[in-house]
């Protein structure tokens, strides 16, 4: 008869013998991305996005340039938007949720 004890002993045996490749993908950090934010028409001449990754780290990122930055910026990016009001035949309002970036996500840097 198996005690509870006994099961997790087990348990920990069986992440001890964990191969190096498995404990490396636990212990590497975050995830990290290539992006690129692409330029708009109607951005003023400073062409930087200013943005953080949801703890507090400042990152600024140049538009038309390959970046790479932690999950949580891309996140952050992908969540950002604007909400145009706009009134339908009917004359009521619409509101119309609109990305903030052209983001590209090229990968897994």
């Amino acid at each position: 008869m198996s005690t509870i004890t006994d099961e997790i002993k087990e348990q920990a045996e069986e992440l001890q013998g964990e191969g190096s490749e498995e404990k490396g993908r636990r212990n590497a950090g975050p995830k990290k991305y290539r992006i690129i934010i692409d330029e708009q028409d109607n951005t003023d001449k400073n062409n930087d996005v200013f943005v953080t990754d949801g703890r507090g780290t400042p990152y600024l990122i140049k538009r038309g340039h390959e970046v790479v930055v932690p999950e949580g910026v891309v996140n952050v990016l992908k969540e950002a938007v604007y909400t145009l009001i706009e009134k339908n035949e009917n004359g009521e309002e619409v509101r119309r949720d609109i990305p903030r970036f052209a983001l590209r996500v090229l990968g897994r840097a």
